[in-house]
């Protein structure tokens, strides 16, 4: 371009100007063979790197459960008749004994009157029957009678005393349900609202008036897989843990609003065999539930999850979670290696990548299976920055060790380094 706007200059300009455009063709001509500057090489970025944990870690698996009140009653009434009390609050802790529902009891009462007759009646009479049958062994002892009349007096007698059993059995019938007219708590625990009003009818094992939930201990049920289940039971055959059966399997338990673990439990029980349709076992732990303040923390129907621990504590590599990188479903990691130059012969570190096989997540690290030695150096800072091969500038970080359970116990370990 620098050319032809020269050739449209030399057009246009006149003899006197000629000198001058040869100046300014020359002035361009040498513009254009200019030497480009050097390219000044970037600097290698600076990154940050940290050696892998070397701790014993304990292995685990997490469920999801929800909480089960043990027992559960539901509240009916034995007899029938109108229900005259309601004598608590919806929705209120109860203790075993106290007074829920009173159902009509004059009814009952009249009947317990009756049979109380009763018994006064067969107990008068078995006392006539009784004075008859010595009398009559008196005669015959005597010879005065015969067989045949000792014989009806003793029938007579049994008849009487079995008059009055009928009787007395009646009486406790009676006396028991004058009793379930008045309805108590059978458990401490939570009570839920009551599911009919006063001055109606309750009918006898079929109306239902309330539920009770028992609020401590509490349960969870969760279901563990066939392939975890398979692994305990082969540690179980080598002895390297104990039968959740016959011994107390400790576990921690989280809440829905909390990201650790804040309680414990132990198991209390494993079906005898699995579920065909999900191909898991059903196990269930029991969780301490204790009154604070007059409340409870736990009820029935919460989400709750739960760490089963595996085993016993292992050596094992941990990095930081943040330092773990995804590339199509595969994880890796970046680590520095001291390299040369081939250009300038000069020593270089040099970014390298690196999959590993990860494990399970304690805290914010993670435990690295394979893949990693206890020397790599990991990078855990500008992974935005880098990629293999690149040179880079790294610094050393430290990470401190987790505070993880101990090697025979879930409780947390303070002699963090």
């Amino acid at each position: 371009m620098a050319q032809l706007s020269s050739l449209s200059i030399l057009r246009g300009a006149g003899r006197n100007g000629l000198l001058s455009t040869c100046v300014i063709v020359a002035a361009l001509l040498t513009g254009c063979n200019r030497t480009p500057p050097a390219v000044v090489p970037a600097k290698p970025p600076d990154v940050s790197f940290t050696y892998p944990v070397q701790q014993n870690v304990r292995d685990y698996e997490d469920y999801t459960g929800r909480t089960e009140s043990i027992p559960k009653v539901e509240i009916r009434s034995r007899v029938t008749g109108e229900l005259t009390k309601i004598l608590f609050t919806d929705g209120t802790l109860v203790t075993k004994g106290k007074p829920l529902f009173e159902i009509d009891p004059r009814p009952f009462e009249a009947v317990v009157s009756a049979m109380t007759a009763i018994v006064h009646q067969s107990e008068g009479d078995l006392k006539r029957k009784k004075i008859l049958l010595d009398r009559a062994r008196d005669l015959r002892a005597r010879g005065s009678n015969s067989q045949e009349d000792l014989d009806n007096a003793l029938a007579d007698f049994d008849v009487g005393k079995a008059s009055l059993e009928l009787a007395e059995a009646n009486k406790k019938t009676a006396d028991l349900n004058l009793a379930f007219c008045f309805i108590n708590s059978p458990i401490d625990g939570l009570i839920s609202r009551t599911n009919i009003d006063v001055g109606n009818q309750v009918m006898a094992n079929v109306t239902p008036l309330t539920t009770v939930d028992s609020l401590d201990p509490i349960y969870a049920n969760f279901d563990v897989d066939e392939r975890t289940l398979l692994r305990l039971r082969r540690l179980l055959i080598k002895g390297e843990i104990n039968s959740a059966r016959t011994n107390k399997t400790k576990l921690d338990i989280g809440l829905a609003d909390e990201v650790g673990f804040s309680i414990h439990g132990f198991i209390d029980f494993a079906d005898n065999s699995l579920d065909s349709g999900t191909g898991t076992l059903r196990v269930r732990v029991q969780i301490d539930n204790p009154e604070i303040n007059g409340r409870r923390l736990l009820s029935q129907n919460m989400f709750v999850r739960i760490r089963f621990w595996i085993g016993e504590a292992n050596p094992s590599l941990l990095v930081p979670e943040s330092a773990l990188v995804s590339d199509q479903g595969i994880r890796h990691l970046f680590v520095v290696k001291d390299s040369v130059n081939q250009k300038t012969r000069q020593a270089e570190q040099v970014v390298e990548y690196r999959p590993v096989e990860i494990g399970l997540q304690h805290g914010d690290m993670r435990v690295i299976k394979s893949g990693l030695s206890a020397n790599d150096r990991v990078l855990v800072g500008g992974l935005q920055r880098v990629r293999a091969g690149i040179p880079v500038t790294a610094t050393q970080v430290k990470t401190k060790k987790q505070n993880l359970p101990d090697e025979k116990t879930n409780a947390v370990s303070n002699a963090s380094k």
